[in-house]
């Protein structure tokens, strides 16, 4: 249990209120002499542990902006993973004694996360005016939660103009979480979702943007906009798909690739390929090669391939059914279908091949 004292503390900075604190008297020296690298222990409460703090380079020169990043509810023993918060502390060049504390909050309270955390400035939503010059600001940055090269929490904020020194300038935009992978871009967040029942990495994806290019929160709330693209994906496609273990990923590579033929003759076997250029029925919208997404995948009647080692069998076969719906005009078609594609693996070409599919009622 935190004692009131430090309560009382941890509430104020969680509320959005600022600590001011002149330099001099936590023994920061004057605002000159501070740095990104400086001390800012005395800032917090004494039982939040820093993890990591940096320069937030927000493009204005006259302003020192360092992101600080705590852990809180830390164990003696047990879990190495408490949550991460993270604060914004900011030395005013208006008022050089003055340090201002502002805290990065998420909607209830959720934290940052719990690996290892970074932040880079980036101007990621388009609609958000920048100021004018001569100062140029990115007022963006993104906070990511990595483990290894892998974004699984992304939170995206915003530098606004406040009137006053004890109003909190940084607003939360978005929060998304995704054990697959997040990729932020400029208006565009991809979440991955692993399917973990799946044996080939299957995962769900999960395509934003945000709302008039400002925020990815919905009106008067702070739910997340719906996402405008779902599908199926694979979080380890390799440069050769038909050389995988698993036939379901030579059937979602067709789909991927589907806008360009000259991608897909290698996946299928000769007379399936020309009926799809042929623009056979069976293929419906597919064949107008817009882009495809996929909706669901049944791989229960096909078998992965064995070691090869172990491998004596000269030929394996199976079907593949696949949901999906086309791209029409860079928006998912409301109308969905279903075919079943035949797959085949032979020992000698040592690859899996599409055959023509049929539709599926």
């Amino acid at each position: 249990m935190i004692p009131p004292n430090r309560l009382v503390v941890a509430m104020l900075i969680l509320m959005g209120l600022v600590l001011v604190l002149v330099g001099c008297e936590i023994g920061l020296g004057g605002a000159n002499s501070i740095t990104c690298d400086s001390d800012f222990s005395r800032l917090l409460p004494p039982d939040w542990k820093i993890v990591s703090q940096s320069k937030l380079e927000n493009g204005n020169p006259t302003e020192l902006c360092c992101v600080v990043f705590y852990r809180t509810d830390v164990p003696k023993n047990g879990w190495s993973k408490p949550p991460i918060g993270g604060v914004v502390i900011r030395v005013d060049h208006d008022r050089p004694k003055d340090i201002h504390t502002y805290p990065l909050t998420l909607p209830d309270g959720l934290y940052l996360g719990e690996n290892q955390l970074f932040v880079r400035t980036e101007d990621v939503l388009s609609g958000l005016e920048e100021n004018v010059p001569p100062v140029t600001l990115t007022k963006e940055f993104v906070v990511e939660d990595k483990i290894g090269d892998l974004v699984i929490e992304a939170s995206i904020f915003s530098e606004q103009d406040i009137q006053t020194s004890e109003d909190n300038p940084y607003k939360s935009h978005g929060w998304f979480i995704g054990d697959g992978g997040i990729t932020v871009e400029r208006d565009r967040v991809t979440v991955r979702v692993r399917q973990r029942t799946t044996r080939s990495q299957l995962a769900d994806r999960f395509v934003y943007t945000p709302r008039d290019n400002k925020t990815y929160y919905q009106v008067n709330t702070t739910k997340l906009i719906p996402p405008a693209v779902t599908d199926w994906t694979s979080l380890s496609m390799p440069e050769d798909p038909a050389a995988s273990e698993y036939p379901e990923k030579v059937v979602l590579a067709f789909y991927e690739r589907v806008a360009d033929s000259n991608k897909l003759q290698g996946l299928m076997i000769p007379e399936a390929f020309k009926a799809f250029v042929e623009r056979d029925p069976v293929f419906g919208c597919l064949a107008d090669r817009t882009g495809a997404l996929v909706k669901g995948i049944d791989y229960t009647q096909a078998s992965s391939v064995p070691s090869h080692t172990e491998n004596d069998n000269r030929v394996i076969t199976g079907t593949v059914i696949v949901m999906s719906t086309c791209v029409i005009n860079g928006r998912p078609s409301d109308k969905e279908m279903k075919l079943a594609w035949p797959v085949q693996w032979e020992k000698d070409k040592d690859k899996w091949e599409l055959l023509k599919p049929t539709v599926k009622p």
